[in-house]
């Protein structure tokens, strides 16, 4: 009796563009982290069904005597199996490789300037923001007195 891993049946993903081709399609919804928390969980999701895959399968665990094992069949699963490990492990470092270096201290230094800049830039608009609100709120209590004065005559 042949037994085959079906990798598809028990999750396993075998096509090597297919971290790229999954998240192609929230691309711009997903950052890069993201995506390679997503291969690592993937990747630690294989390990996982490969061990219990190996530990159902393999000849010593004698659960079914009238089973033929079949040793050729169990050797070429684990190839693949370990394939597609290789496969994911490529994809995350793949994925790494597109990972931004650290900067160094003038962009740095230029980064935190551009910070402070923004950051009294939102002030300002905040202040205008409130003087607007506070403008609004005198316009409202006019608006309200001239209702008042027109519903009275």
């Amino acid at each position: 009796m042949e037994t085959t891993v079906n990798t598809n049946e028990v999750g396993i993903n075998t096509n090597p563009n297919s971290a790229t081709e999954t998240l192609d399609v929230n691309k711009k919804e997903i950052d890069r982290l993201t995506q390679l928390q997503i291969l690592i969980d993937q990747l630690l999701e294989q390990f996982v069904l490969s061990l219990t895959y190996i530990n159902n399968k393999h000849k010593l665990n004698g659960t079914d005597p009238k089973e033929e094992f079949d040793d050729k069949q169990f050797n070429l699963n684990l190839e693949e199996l370990s394939n597609d490990l290789i496969i994911k492990c490529r994809q995350i470092l793949k994925l790494i490789d597109l990972l931004p270096d650290a900067i160094d201290e003038k962009e740095e230094e230029n980064q935190i300037i551009r910070i402070k800049t923004l950051s009294k830039e939102l002030e300002e608009i905040e202040e205008l923001k409130k003087e607007k609100l506070n403008e609004k709120d005198l316009l409202m209590k006019k608006l309200g007195s001239l209702i008042r004065e027109f519903i009275t005559l």
